[in-house]
């Protein structure tokens, strides 16, 4: 199930989202803000990107620490959630 609140609290911005899973920045906004949430033609990429954040938070990996540049941050959260997303989608377990 989709869950905004979580990916906020992992540190995603729109931007990750748009990155990760091909979204608009604007449509990514909107589903971080609760405004409205993964269309039927997404919700597998969305739902495969959920569980990738929820196991990176789970393992302690998100959010990144804050002390980091923004954009260290920034480089540190795709490459994390992307590490997991293909976890996700090759074995369904959590990267080492």
């Amino acid at each position: 199930m989709f869950n905004s609140e979580t990916l906020r609290e992992a540190g995603l911005q729109p931007r990750h989202i748009h990155r990760l899973i091909g979204v608009s920045r604007v449509t990514a906004s909107n589903w971080l803000r609760g405004k409205t949430s993964p269309h039927h033609l997404v919700k597998d990429r969305a739902d495969g990107l959920m569980a990738a954040v929820q196991n990176a938070v789970d393992d302690g990996r998100l959010p990144v620490p804050s002390n980091l540049p923004p954009d260290e941050r920034s480089v540190r959260t795709v490459a994390i959630v992307k590490k997991y997303m293909d976890a996700v989608n090759d074995a369904g377990d959590s990267p080492e």
